[in-house]
């Protein structure tokens, strides 16, 4: 860059620099060398430095314009980054906040119910989509209140899984001096509707072993039925209960308890040693083909 007209003013500088830009371009091949025969272009000196320099400053515009257009979209990148993380921060917040919110509730909730505890029995009286509504007495006095419901296809379900029907009965316990505050469990329910849930899996069991007990009379298969559905109870609680009566639900229909959930539910060695149970104690080996 010595001989650069900007920097060098001497008259000679100038045809350097000329000299050593031609060399450049020719090793760089961005100049092809004359051929022979090949006549002057007629330029004179002046006029091929000035074009030339043309062309630099035309390469360095090119470039100056690349460099400006790499800044703006490095500019953008990060301010889409910015605008990314911002709004990743403002989402984890907002959950944050909900998630706060929800515990504290739940733990206010049970702080205030165990201060003063009394257990009853509640009964559903309505069900709606999502919510079911129940009832209990305390000091002569009815209380209504509601609680969530999921669902699976057209049925209402409970925590536990099973299906809601009016009538149904659980233990809630309460505050004694505020029964506004309450907790439902669904685990733990009335004799009636555990009578209901064991006859809605054994009806579900028949159905799922159709195939294995074809040859059975069905009064066999009712009692050894009913012998796996009081079983799994008594070895699973209202869950086990769940996996098998929606055994043949599709898993995006219900997450907890479908058809997957039941495929490894029924490998489970406790399974099959109650089932085995169920079998010795109302079939014999002449019973199967």
């Amino acid at each position: 860059m010595q001989y650069h007209p900007d920097r060098n003013r001497k008259p000679e500088a100038r045809a350097r620099f000329l000299e050593v830009l031609e060399a450049y371009e020719y090793l760089t091949g961005e100049r092809k060398p004359p051929s022979k025969g090949h006549a002057k272009n007629g330029k004179s000196e002046e006029e091929s430095f000035e074009e030339i320099m043309r062309d630099l400053a035309r390469k360095r515009a090119k470039e100056k314009y690349r460099e400006r257009v790499r800044e703006f979209r490095r500019q953008q990148a990060e301010e889409q980054s910015r605008e990314f993380t911002r709004a990743i921060y403002i989402l984890v917040s907002i959950i944050v906040m909900i998630g706060s919110f929800y515990v504290g509730s739940r733990l206010y909730n049970y702080l205030l119910i165990t201060a003063d505890p009394v257990e009853t029995t509640a009964t559903v009286f309505a069900i709606e989509p999502r919510r079911l509504h129940f009832r209990f007495e305390h000091e002569g006095t009815v209380y209504r209140q509601d609680a969530y419901a999921s669902k699976t296809g057209t049925e209402m379900k409970a925590a536990t899984g099973m299906p809601l029907f009016v009538g149904d009965k659980f233990v809630v316990r309460y505050n004694a001096g505020e029964p506004q505050y309450y907790t439902l469990f669904y685990d733990r329910v009335g004799p009636n509707t555990l009578q209901r849930y064991l006859n809605l899996v054994s009806f579900k069991l028949i159905d799922l072993y159709h195939t294995k007990w074809a040859a059975l009379p069905y009064e066999t298969k009712k009692h050894i039925a009913y012998c796996m559905a009081r079983e799994i109870y008594q070895e699973y609680n209202i869950e086990g209960l769940s996996h098998v009566y929606y055994a043949e639900t599709f898993f995006l229909e219900n997450i907890s308890h479908n058809s997957f959930s039941w495929f490894f539910f029924k490998n489970r060695p406790a399974f099959r040693r109650l089932e085995v149970r169920c079998t010795k104690d109302f079939l014999s080996a002449e019973d199967f083909p």
